[in-house]
């Protein structure tokens, strides 16, 4: 589902390079510069919608137990190898 919306993203971004582009008449140089600038803006979109999926995601009591006993476990695995 992810992979989906940071995908969409990403292309819709290299359109609109591309669109603006097309609109303003640029020659070959143009449209790369167009769509490498998209495809800039496209990535820190997603890292920013990445960030406030992970900062601001809501944990579960059991999801949250859970994973605090699996930390736990594996802190216990590192001290038993040394």
């Amino acid at each position: 589902m992810i992979t989906i919306l940071f995908t969409t993203i990403f292309c819709l971004s290299l359109a609109a390079g591309w669109a603006l582009a097309f609109y303003n008449g640029s020659d070959l140089l143009g449209y790369a510069m167009s769509i490498i600038i998209g495809g800039f803006a496209g990535s820190s979109i997603i890292a920013l919608v990445f960030s406030w999926l992970y900062f601001f995601q809501k944990e579960t009591d059991s999801e949250k137990i859970q994973r605090l006993r699996e930390e736990i476990n594996r802190i216990k695995g590192v001290k038993k190898l040394k």
